[in-house]
């Protein structure tokens, strides 16, 4: 049995990386619950492992007395004299071992149940403080399946959790890849410890281009900033202390190899490297790259910059669904109004067609004019209406004439 248990601790020490003496304390403790339970009328019991041969010793503690009326809890001192100490005065307290066979079935049943729930309690407390640590920092899984909460990771063989609030919508993960992921939070729960990942997190750029670009683990570049539009694009600015360093050529790397593995770790989302300075103009103009601007005026107080740029680089100084203005905003940390310049071109343009119109509306006006008086009935008063109203009146008048002599003839 002392084999046996022995094999057993080496083996679930190096399966699980539980501590040796944590699992050893843990089996003490379940064999004095199981004992007590065995042995319910000794009042004290002691139980130690062998650290190296792995036996089991189970003491009860009793009091030495001239004579004894509790064999469960007293020894009488001759006894004591001669298995413990010769010198021992009554009332000393003596270990007298017990049989751990004696523990009986239903013992061991009670300490395999104990000794699964310490190992289980030691683990997730070696895995609390193995992770507690990294949170902030850079940890490498396998997607091992997708739950309801989110993307299931298998990191250093414990199970991690990406929620989908973490993951871009296109995340692009299949089961068994190898992600990179920023290690967020490292919680107790009833369940055991819970480590949670995230991918859409900026903080995830910065780590993989600290991992790939050996002068910014050496502290030469700098990344001062970083916005994320997460699984889209991804803006970073760096600055160098040394002259002979080209900060955004350090990150690119060799044809671009350092910023691709980046790229590819992200699925394809794409990352501008712009430098860093300290005139603030400058910063913004270099944030908005591709896109050249004229000038900025700045607003300190407000924190608020209206960036003027001619009229083809307006749209792509805002970007697509104003993607380019947003990561320039956030990268700097400046609202931006970008506004387009009133060229001469522009303002002739505009000058005329406000004259074409102009014309227009005249020429209209002068229509409507001519229809309106092709329309106009003269009034009363006016001369020519007078005169036409007289002549019809007198020849209305010899018409009546002539017919009334008609009749008189007639008659």
């Amino acid at each position: 049995m002392a084999n046996e248990l022995s094999h057993i601790i080496r083996q679930i020490c190096a399966d699980r990386g539980v501590d040796p003496e944590t699992l050893f304390v843990a089996i003490e403790q379940a064999l004095l619950q199981a004992a007590k339970k065995y042995r319910p009328t000794v009042n004290e019991l002691r139980v130690e492992i062998d650290r190296k041969t792995g036996e089991i010793h189970l003491y009860a503690i009793k009091t030495v007395v001239k004579a004894v009326a509790d064999p469960e809890n007293e020894m009488d001192l001759k006894s004591a004299r001669k298995r413990v100490d010769e010198n021992i005065a009554i009332g000393a307290l003596v270990e007298d071992e017990i049989p751990a066979q004696d523990l009986g079935r239903i013992a061991a049943q009670t300490v395999k149940q104990i000794i699964h729930q310490k190992i289980r309690d030691a683990q997730r407390t070696n895995i609390f403080d193995q992770f507690k640590h990294k949170e902030g920092h850079l940890i490498t899984g396998r997607v091992q399946r997708f739950d309801k909460e989110g993307v299931i990771a298998d990191v250093e063989q414990t199970e991690a959790l990406i929620p989908y609030r973490e993951l871009p919508k296109n995340h692009g993960l299949h089961q068994g890849d190898l992600i990179k992921c920023l290690c967020m939070e490292v919680k107790s729960s009833a369940k055991g410890p819970q480590i949670i990942l995230s991918r859409t997190h900026p903080d995830l750029v910065r780590l993989l281009f600290e991992q790939e670009v050996p002068e910014i683990a050496d502290g030469v570049v700098t990344i001062q900033s970083v916005s994320r539009e997460p699984g889209d694009r991804a803006k970073i600015a760096v600055s160098c202390s040394d002259r002979n360093v080209d900060p955004v050529g350090a990150c690119v790397g060799m044809k671009g190899s350092r910023v691709q593995i980046v790229v590819r770790e992200l699925k394809g989302e794409k990352v501008d490297i712009v430098p860093w300075s300290e005139d603030a103009q400058q910063y913004i103009a270099n944030a908005l790259n591709p896109a050249k601007i004229l000038y900025a005026e700045l607003d300190p107080e407000n924190s608020k910059a209206t960036v003027t740029v001619e009229e083809n680089q307006l749209s792509l100084a805002i970007g697509k669904h104003g993607q380019n203005a947003k990561l320039a905003s956030k990268l700097t940390g400046w609202n931006l109004d970008i506004i387009a310049e009133q060229t001469e071109a522009t303002s002739e343009e505009a000058t005329d067609n406000e004259t074409a119109l102009t014309s227009d509306e005249q020429e209209n006006e002068e229509a409507n004019s001519n229809q309106i008086d092709d329309s106009i009935t003269l009034p009363a008063d006016s001369p020519d209406f007078v005169e036409e109203t007289e002549t019809e009146f007198l020849d209305q008048i010899e018409e009546t004439i002539d017919n009334v002599e008609d009749k008189e003839e007639k008659d």
